[in-house]
Formats: C-alpha cells, sequence, structure tokens
C-alpha cells in the first residue's frame, strides 16, 4: 500500500511541474525556440499539399530533448529546468488531420533534429504511409472518388480511415457506421 500511494505522490509532484501543452510553457524564449521548429515542419509538411487542405491540419508540441553528449535529457519538465533554448535540438511535433466532409483523421509526427545541420523526418514509417495515403486522396483525386461512393451507395453515416498493414502500406477504407459494409478505395 505504501509504494502504491508514494507511486501516486510521485505522479502528482511530477504533473505539477509538467506541461502538458505549448501554452504551459513559462520560458518566452524556450516557446520562441519550439516555434522557430514548428515552421521548419511546418514547411516539411505543408507543402505537399494545397492551401485548402494546409488547413486541416492541426499543430500540437508533442516533445522535446537537450542533447548532452551520448545521453539524451527529455524535458518534461521544461517549467523546472533552466538550459539555453539553442539547446532544443531534438523536437517532436504532431500535426491532427481532420476533414469533416470525409469523416477522415489522422496524427502525424514529425522529428526535428538539429546538431551540425538541420534533419526533418517523419517520426516513424507509419507516419510516412499516411502522408502517402493523404496525398492519394487531395492530390491524386480519390477525394472524388470517395464523395462519389458516399452518394452511390448512400450511406448514412459514413467515415473514412487509413490502415497501415504489415509491410507498411496504406489502405483507404470507406466505411459506413449505420451498416456492415467497407469499401476499398483505389
Amino acid at each position: 500500500m505504501k509504494a502504491l500511494l508514494s507511486l501516486l505522490l510521485l505522479l502528482a509532484c511530477s504533473c505539477s511541474f509538467a506541461q502538458l501543452s505549448l501554452p504551459e510553457v513559462e520560458d518566452a524564449a524556450i516557446v520562441r525556440r519550439i516555434e522557430f521548429v514548428k515552421a521548419k515542419t511546418d514547411s516539411f509538411l505543408l507543402n505537399n499539399f494545397k492551401k485548402e487542405v494546409r488547413s486541416k491540419f492541426q499543430f500540437e508540441f508533442v516533445q522535446g530533448s537537450y542533447l548532452y553528449g551520448e545521453m539524451g535529457f527529455v524535458y518534461v519538465f521544461l517549467n523546472a529546468d533552466k538550459h539555453l533554448p539553442d539547446e532544443i535540438n531534438n523536437v517532436t511535433h504532431r500535426y491532427s488531420f481532420s476533414d469533416e466532409s470525409i469523416n477522415l483523421s489522422a496524427d502525424i509526427d514529425i522529428y526535428f533534429y538539429q546538431d551540425k545541420g538541420i534533419q526533418l523526418r517523419f517520426k516513424t514509417v507509419e507516419d510516412v504511409a499516411k502522408i502517402a495515403a493523404l496525398k492519394a486522396i487531395y492530390n491524386e483525386g480519390r477525394l472524388n472518388k470517395i464523395r462519389n461512393k458516399i452518394k452511390e451507395e448512400k450511406l448514412k453515416q459514413p467515415y473514412t480511415t487509413i490502415e497501415i498493414d504489415r509491410t507498411k502500406k496504406y489502405r483507404i477504407f470507406l466505411k459506413d457506421k449505420a451498416g456492415l459494409h467497407a469499401y476499398l478505395i483505389l
């Protein structure tokens, strides 16, 4: 019982120092550094899409690190630890994509690393597949196929999903919450 109480106390203390989102970060210089990185990740991600699609991405700060030597110190306690903002050189940003017209949502993480140069990449292979699927929907004309299929099948509660299989390839499915059918969008 004492171990459980100690664990709960530790969790409560860490939550009081930790921030859950970017507006909770108290140091303005650190916020400016994260926003500088955001400008880089924005251009990395959003240049793939037209203006009307870009507005469907919502930014969320996830995490970052100060890297010293071979060991990295992951900061959960930005408001408690004092470091130079330029030392924040390992950041993950999340972009939540949402399109209500076809009821599609997806989260994409972008990893930023700066040492001697700047490296930007999608955090996981699944993120790469999700971006490829979004490009297929919005840049290759599959959005019209989805909308036509909704009208053709008279779906009552349609929603679109991006599913990643074991081989890390994406499949776009149109489903109906009111029915059992799923349609593969080619």
